[in-house]
């Protein structure tokens, strides 16, 4: 597995044609032949945001959203939605 790193701004701000440029930069270096990209961001990302840049931003030939997975910390969400 390969791993990228973005860093310096928010995935869904600043950095979404970052993740653009990394996944057709890995898509044209292994030919095309990659099975899963996995997208981890932190925890104040807006997800819908992630699936519009995965959605319009990518080859749509190439890429297609599979699945948003959403880790939530049950012992302090509450905490942080107030």
């Amino acid at each position: 597995p390969r791993v990228i790193e973005l860093s310096g701004g928010c995935i869904c701000c600043s950095l979404s044609a970052g993740l653009g440029r990394a996944v057709e930069a890995m898509l044209e270096r292994s030919g095309s032949q990659v099975d899963y990209i996995l997208v981890e961001t932190s925890g104040l990302t807006d997800p819908v945001e992630m699936v519009r840049i995965i959605e319009n931003e990518l080859d749509r030939g190439k890429v297609r959203l599979d699945s948003v997975v959403f880790v939530l910390d049950a012992d302090n969400y509450e905490g942080v939605l107030a």
